[in-house]
Order: structure tokens, then sequence, then C-alpha cells
């Protein structure tokens, strides 16, 4: 697999990103992200919903979900009802993926 090119603008990153996301590569878009974070403003990546949820469901996917509420609150992302209804609808299964693991969790302990 060659690597990426460097995005040349939010538009591209966050294009990218969400293009991984969907194409099931998870941890590959976590790495694009990290790789590229740096070249945009935080201002340009907290108002960016597609790209927020994009990294938020690659998260969440990889089984890291205590890392995407701390990206959120790194993001200060505050969920309310005028959120973008895409990021309304990522932090929805979030919270889902999140209580999912806390039941599994729950389930092990009594089967021991």
């Amino acid at each position: 697999m060659s690597p990426l090119p460097p995005p040349a603008n939010i538009f591209e990153f966050s294009q990218e990103v969400k293009s991984l996301t969907a194409g099931s590569k998870y941890e590959e878009a976590l790495v694009f992200f990290k790789l590229h974070y740096q070249k945009f403003s935080k201002d340009a990546i907290s108002n960016n919903a597609f790209l927020i949820s994009a990294v938020i469901k690659a998260l969440y996917k990889s089984g890291k979900i205590v890392e995407a509420f701390k990206f959120l609150e790194v993001y200060n992302i505050n969920i309310s009802e005028k959120s973008n209804k895409l990021l309304l609808q990522t932090y929805a299964w979030l919270i889902y993926a999140c209580l999912k693991s806390e039941l599994n969790q729950d389930e092990e302990i009594f089967e021991e």
C-alpha cells in the first residue's frame, strides 16, 4: 500500500478520512488523521462535522471508545439539539458502542 498524499486543505483532509472510514479502513483513517491533523487549526477541525463524525466512527469501530470521548473533549465538541444531524447520529452510535461494551463487561463478570 503506497502512502496517501498529504491533503492540500481541510476539505481534502475530511474527504480522505471519511473515505477511509466509509471503506471500513478505520485504523488507516486514524493513522491518516494523526499524520496530518497538525496542518490544520483546532477550529478548522472542530467546525468540520464530517471530519469529526468520521474520526469518532473510526475510533469506536476500532474499539477505542474512551479515546472517542476524549477526542470530543479535546476538540470541544458539545452535542446538543442544534448539532449537525450527522454528528448527532455518530454520537448516538458512540453511546450505543459504549453501552454495548459495558453490558458485555457485566456479562463477563456474571459468567465467572
